[in-house]
């Protein structure tokens, strides 16, 4: 994720790597702690690698860190001020920068997120959805906006930075601003300073390589690197071996891909759209909470995006209950081995939806109550 520079912090990394040195001035251990505050809101589990902290460890983090905080006698409670400087940023902004689908299956996630955060023109924070807890950011160049989140998603542009961006605009003064803490932390002495830097890095070393230390940089993505290199020769000796065969698997590939009957797959996205925006209204009047709605909403675009328009397989209201069979049993289970408790939530989210569909007129009920039953648990 890419985060603003930290100023005189960049040089006091840079100089980290020059050998042993004595830090007594209280600005520079000042500059090195928050560049260590700039990446916490991203930071990985010490003892599972390169996964994101889980809910209980992030909140073992936040408890940790406040006890240490208070040990060295800053003021209790969160340094909540006035942000810091102007961040230029609108809704019709957001609006503009993703097609209006995406502007509506935002709305869910607004004022949702934990860990919220501004750093001069960049705001982050996490927002949980079906697949995990997503880490999301949004910084401000100029005119440009510049999104990075941890979904799967294709999108440059996802619903969780536009969630992240409306959650700002409406508020603002819960974004953790990093300049009030450094603006405590300067009253205090170096000695004292060393002491956080010391403890953070004893939980998370992985904070080592944002000093500069070598050794504790990530290498997961340099060998990667080297392992597709090695793969880039292979492919590079085999390629005229395998050229007649790629060209048959793309003729069979345009075969497959190719809707039967000429079905209009603009049509099968144009009637989900109209009909997920009715059913999350339909969810938000019946109190349901945001975060259900959220993953019920995500678990359909699923369906809509990876397997009917994907095989033009048809709109969701020319499923039957043989259709939801297939797309559970030969996509969910042998296809993406999805977990059997995702599974059986995903089936109780369709069986919510087709029995809204069938409530709202959408589908006779003779079609939906078959694939309601097949869902229900």
């Amino acid at each position: 994720m890419e985060m603003p520079a930290a100023g005189p912090g960049a040089a006091c990394r840079g100089q980290a790597t020059q050998g042993k040195r004595s830090l007594t001035s209280t600005g520079e251990l000042i500059c090195w702690y928050r560049s260590i505050a700039a990446m916490m809101h991203e930071i990985v589990s010490p003892t599972t690698r390169h996964r994101p902290l889980t809910i209980a460890e992030a909140e073992a983090c936040v408890a940790g860190s406040a006890r240490r905080i208070c040990e060295c006698e800053l003021a209790e409670g969160l340094f909540m001020i006035d942000q810091s400087g102007p961040f230029d940023l609108s809704e019709p902004q957001l609006a503009q920068a993703v097609e209006e689908k995406t502007f509506h299956r935002a709305q869910p996630y607004v004022r949702e997120f934990t860990h919220r955060l501004r750093s001069g023109h960049t705001i982050g924070g996490r927002v949980a959805g079906p697949h995990g807890v997503y880490t999301v950011s949004l910084r401000i160049e100029g005119k440009d906006l510049r999104p990075s989140c941890s979904c799967t998603t294709d999108e440059t542009f996802c619903k969780h930075v536009v969630a992240l961006g409306l959650t700002y605009l409406e508020e603002p003064q819960t974004f953790y601003d990093l300049r009030t803490l450094t603006a405590e932390l300067e009253q205090f002495p170096p000695h004292k300073l060393v002491s956080l830097i010391v403890q953070m890095a004893t939980c998370y070393p992985q904070i080592l390589g944002v000093l500069g230390v070598e050794g504790f940089e990530e290498e997961e993505e340099e060998d990667d690197d080297d392992d597709d290199d090695e793969l880039d020769e292979e492919d590079e000796d085999d390629f005229e071996d395998d050229e007649e065969l790629d060209d048959e698997d793309d003729e069979l590939e345009d075969e497959e891909e190719e809707p039967a009957g000429g079905l209009d797959v603009e049509a099968i996205y144009e009637e989900a759209d109209i009909l997920l925006d009715e059913f999350q209204e339909d969810l938000k009047s019946r109190g349901i909470a945001r975060e259900d709605r959220a993953r019920y909403d995500e678990v359909l675009q699923v369906f809509v995006d990876d397997y009917l328009a994907a095989y033009g397989v048809g709109k969701l209201t020319d499923m039957n209950r043989d259709e939801i069979d297939t797309y559970v049993r030969d996509y969910l289970v042998e296809r993406e081995r999805m977990p059997r408790r995702r599974l059986a939530g995903t089936k109780q989210v369709l069986a919510f939806f087709y029995t809204f569909l069938c409530e709202r007129g959408h589908m006779s009920a003779e079609k939906a109550e078959p694939i309601i039953h097949y869902c229900q648990p």
